[in-house]
């Protein structure tokens, strides 16, 4: 049994994909954890990421119960970056 949350986030075509595992509560790791998704947004946009849509979500927590969903995947649509456009150059000319 680990005793570490694990947090997978991979990027693909523009689809983030964040996969949260939080271990079983017990005596090994005494901890309640619960993951809803603004929580999940709030930790990818800490790691630099622009969340423009939510694709999939789910809740994830450790608690001892019959709905104990300790294993759950995000989906979520990135901003696409604008492409910037270089200044002009505007041309001298000396008169004489």
């Amino acid at each position: 049994m680990s005793k570490e949350e694990v947090v997978d986030i991979s990027e693909k075509n523009g689809i983030l994909t964040c996969r949260i595992i939080v271990p079983q509560k017990n005596a090994d790791f005494p901890y309640a954890k619960m993951y809803r998704t603004p929580a999940v947004i709030d930790l990818l946009t800490k790691k630099g990421y622009e969340i423009q849509e939510v694709l999939e979500e789910t809740m994830v927590h450790n608690k001892n119960d019959r709905s104990n969903l300790n294993d759950g995947t995000w989906r979520f649509k990135l901003k696409t970056k604008q492409p910037t456009r270089a200044a002009k150059k505007t041309k001298v000319t000396k008169k004489e």
